[in-house]
């Protein structure tokens, strides 16, 4: 870059020969007797193109982008009231529910403790009928031993004649006290 520098302030001031083209044809703009006017007129239109640039395109720009700043730190300050109120509420709702899992739970729990209560109670009521049911039936089997006991040596001799006057046509009456001799003996 600094060599094409040196290389344009060599031709525009020390080369009016090589360059100062009309006598040879060249091109009038290279002329180094139209330097000052094409530099004036250079400085000019740099100067209102420079003018123009900066006193209104840049702040135009300038203006464009603080309210695109503003608009975005805007929205970013929105967007953070945003996530704070999302974590307020979520924050609630896991209380909330902690809370109604940990009711949730103790409710169980009494529930339970009351129903395991109530079976004893009715476990302890179930028990005293079966031992109730169980005495009663023993006592009832016993009372039918007892009976079966007393009314076998009756049966037997019923039977014996039965079975004798069938056997042999003939009817006889059995004595106890002989059935009671013969049991004693076995």
């Amino acid at each position: 870059m600094l060599g094409r520098f040196n290389l344009t302030f060599f031709l525009l001031f020390f080369s009016n020969k090589v360059l100062g083209a009309e006598e040879q044809g060249g091109m009038p703009q290279l002329n180094p007797e139209s330097f000052t006017s094409q530099i004036f007129w250079l400085f000019v239109s740099f100067s209102i193109l420079f003018f123009i640039v900066h006193f209104f395109l840049l702040p135009k720009l300038k203006s464009i982008r603080e309210k695109r700043d503003d608009t975005i730190n805007n929205y970013l300050s929105q967007t953070q009231k945003l996530n704070q109120q999302i974590d307020n509420i979520i924050n609630q709702i896991d209380k909330e529910l902690n809370e109604a899992k940990n009711s949730f739970n103790d409710k169980i729990k009494e529930e339970l403790e009351k129903n395991k209560i109530i079976f004893d109670k009715e476990l302890v009521l179930i028990e005293e009928n079966y031992e109730k049911k169980k005495e009663r039936l023993n006592s009832e089997l016993l009372k039918s031993k007892n009976d079966i006991k007393n009314k076998i040596p009756k049966i037997c001799m019923d039977l014996s004649n039965d079975l004798y006057e069938k056997i042999l046509g003939e009817k006889t009456e059995s004595d106890p006290k002989e059935f009671d001799k013969v049991m004693r003996d076995l």
